[in-house]
C-alpha cells in the first residue's frame, strides 16, 4: 500500500481512500484553542516531518512547495507514531492523518482551511504479475473489512478495542476466504 506518488507505468493500482491531514500540536501550544488553521500561519514553528522517501512525507513536502513555504524542520521521522510522540512532548508541530492509533497521543488536531490537506492511499501491484488474483482478493477483503470496522468506529468503546476488533475481523475474513 502506498500513496500515488510512487505509482508508475509498471504498476496497476486501486485507490483505497483519501484521508484528511490535520495540523497536530502539543496540548499546551499557543494555537491549541483555534478551530482551524491556514498553512501559512505555522510560520517559523519547529516542524517534525516524515522523510520524503515515504509517500505521506512526499505529499506534505509537495504541499509546502506548492504554497512556497519552507518549514523549519527540526526532525524527520520514519514512522507516524514517532512524529506523534515528538509532537506530544512539545518538540514541534506536524501534519498527520487522524488514525485510530494516533488518536491515543495527547495532541490537538486542527483542520487545515487552505490549502486542501489530504493524502491518498492506494494498493499497487506489478503489471503482468504471475499472481494477479491476490490484489483482487485483497481489495474484496478490504471493502468487507472496512464495512465491518466502520460499525466498530460508531461504538462507544476504547480505541485500542476498536483496533483489536478490526484486526480480528481481518483475520476471520482471511481465514474463511
Amino acid at each position: 500500500m502506498t500513496t500515488p506518488d510512487f505509482i508508475n507505468s509498471h504498476y496497476s493500482w486501486h485507490l483505497l481512500g483519501k484521508f484528511e491531514l490535520f495540523l497536530t500540536l502539543p496540548l499546551d501550544h499557543k494555537r491549541a484553542n483555534k478551530k482551524n488553521i491556514y498553512l501559512e500561519e505555522i510560520g517559523d514553528e519547529p516542524y517534525i516531518g516524515l522523510k520524503s522517501s515515504y509517500g505521506v512525507g512526499s505529499m506534505i513536502d509537495t504541499m509546502f512547495a506548492n504554497q512556497q513555504i519552507t518549514p523549519r524542520t527540526v526532525f524527520q521521522a520514519d514512522e507516524l507514531d514517532t512524529v506523534a510522540g515528538l509532537v506530544s512532548t512539545g518538540l514541534g508541530i506536524s501534519f498527520l492523518p487522524k488514525t485510530i492509533s494516533l488518536q491515543s497521543f495527547p495532541l490537538v488536531w486542527l483542520p487545515v482551511t487552505a490549502p486542501e490537506c489530504e493524502v491518498s492511499v492506494s494498493v499497487i501491484w506489478k503489471k503482468g504479475d504471475f499472481f494477479p488474483k491476490y490484489p483482487k482478493y485483497f481489495l474484496i477483503s478490504f471493502r468487507i473489512v472496512r464495512i465491518r470496522i466502520g460499525i466498530f468506529t460508531r461504538l462507544k468503546i476504547p480505541s485500542q478495542t476498536k483496533v483489536r476488533l478490526g484486526i480480528f475481523c481481518i483475520l476471520i475474513h482471511l481465514f474463511f476466504t
